[in-house]
């Protein structure tokens, strides 16, 4: 599972490797110049879909925050490149490195762009589908009743159905489940 068939690309110009942020192992060794190029050009080449196993083999040897950490800046320059599809890895470790923040950082450049540039914004929708949470599929809904690209509407659309059906459930249970809560607790209360 671990084999590719594939040659590494050149890199894209935008990526400046000297200012991505360490990764470590999970015993705290932070990952050499080789061994970040080496994760580096896995990025490049792991497909989408299925998952490549490589992926899970760095995250079971790293720490998570370091490559959650480590795959923001990934995107943070490939958004500052102009977020080109032939780059668009750089989106996609968010998705094999998850966080929060990578989670809404995805959902905030989706939002934007999907008023903006329809391109840009359906590489977007398909990470926030991927990505799968609560929130993503609250923001990738938003998307599908809102945009002003008819296409990407109906994209973000199927993706939600797609979401759904992985999930086991109805676009209606997972519109539920996608609501935000606005720190309520299970009973609609908070306690102030």
């Amino acid at each position: 599972p671990l084999a590719l068939g594939a040659s590494t690309p050149k890199p894209p110009s935008f990526l400046h490797v000297e200012e991505l942020p360490p990764v470590r192992t999970r015993d705290g060794v932070v990952l050499d110049e080789d061994a970040v190029g080496a994760l580096l050009e896995m990025m490049q080449v792991a497909p989408v879909e299925p998952r490549y196993a490589g992926i899970d083999v760095v995250v079971a040897a790293c720490d998570g925050e370091s490559l959650a950490v480590f795959a923001r800046e990934l995107l943070e320059q490939w958004v500052l490149g102009d977020a080109p599809g032939r780059a668009e890895w750089m989106l996609e470790a968010v998705v094999w490195f998850p966080s929060a923040a990578g989670d809404a950082r995805v959902a905030e450049l989706a939002r934007e762009w999907a008023q903006k540039n329809a391109a840009k914004a359906g590489r977007a929708c398909g990470a926030l589908a991927r990505i799968g949470s609560d929130v993503a599929i609250m923001h990738l809904a938003h998307i599908a009743e809102t945009s002003r690209f008819d296409a990407l509407r109906k994209d973000a659309a199927a993706l939600v159905a797609e979401v759904a059906a992985a999930s086991g459930l109805t676009e209606d249970e997972l519109a539920d489940r996608s609501v935000p809560d606005a720190g309520l607790g299970p009973d609609g209360t908070i306690v102030l």
